[in-house]
């Protein structure tokens, strides 16, 4: 589904279609499209939506190990299989 929505671009990112929110939820994406910057040791700098100038430059920075700003939100853990899954949206 995402290769055909993308016409079949080569993206220079890898693309992913969540369709349980599962991921989304995890790493606190408001909405889609939603976007996740996480550079190669794991750590998260953004989530949300960028414009394109604005993406760019968070990409380019974390590139070459400038100090940016953290996303807010932590990646949360999923619930154990016993446990009720908690309400995403607080």
């Amino acid at each position: 589904i995402v290769e055909k929505a993308w016409g079949g671009k080569d993206m220079a990112w890898p693309e992913m279609l969540d369709t349980e929110s599962t991921t989304t939820n995890a790493y606190g994406v408001p909405g889609y499209p939603g976007l996740v910057i996480i550079d190669p040791e794991g750590n998260v700098h953004q989530t949300g939506h960028f414009i394109f100038d604005d993406f760019k430059k968070i990409v380019d920075d974390v590139k070459v190990g400038k100090e940016i700003p953290r996303a807010k939100a932590e990646v949360k853990e999923e619930p154990k299989e016993d446990e009720p899954k908690k309400d995403a949206s607080k």
